[in-house]
């Protein structure tokens, strides 16, 4: 019985410790990683805008509870060399701010908060957004580092507002330095 329990408790351990580690993703070409709380997704779009052609990069997956979806995304891009740094610290200021602002108007959503955040020592926001009469919410992360621009995005009703995969999803983004 002594050698037993200590031999059970050591297989939950290891597979627990599974279970987390399957959950972290590395996204080697974004050069992070980050908890996908469901298997993900990966599609990229170009996009042209004022700095040229921009190629988004996009990982998603979803989670169904009680019969509600929970919606995750990671999106990358890089700017061309000189239209955005995190050092330029007064024009991100205005990228965020028009960013949050295209964000919320794009689904007639209004903008609940926005806070500047610093994720790994860069310059963020996190903000949220609440449409559909308040029924579903978007809360969202961005952050620039060099001239990669990162934006964490989760979708979900607002029943499911306190589940603890969205923040942990949000918080969880990793460099490799």
């Amino acid at each position: 019985m002594k050698l037993i329990l200590p031999s059970l408790l050591m297989i939950f351990s290891f597979t627990s410790l599974d279970i987390i580690a399957q959950s972290f993703q590395k996204i080697p070409e974004a050069g992070c990683g980050i908890y996908f709380p469901s298997s993900m997704e990966q599609t990229s779009k170009t996009s042209k805008g004022p700095v040229g052609e921009l190629v988004v990069h996009i990982f998603k997956g979803e989670q169904e509870i009680n019969k509600q979806k929970i919606k995750y995304t990671l999106q990358f891009c890089d700017f061309p060399e000189g239209a955005i740094h995190h050092d330029s610290t007064d024009f991100l200021n205005e990228f965020f701010a028009a960013t949050i602002d295209a964000s919320a108007s794009s689904i007639f959503g209004t903008v609940d908060y926005s806070d500047p955040v610093k994720i790994q020592g860069y310059p963020g926001m996190i903000w949220r957004i609440s449409f559909d009469k308040g029924k579903g919410l978007i809360k969202s992360k961005a952050l620039v580092k060099g001239n990669r621009y990162f934006n964490l995005k989760v979708e979900y009703p607002a029943s499911s507002a306190f589940h603890p995969d969205i923040d942990k999803f949000l918080d969880s983004l990793r460099f490799d330095e």
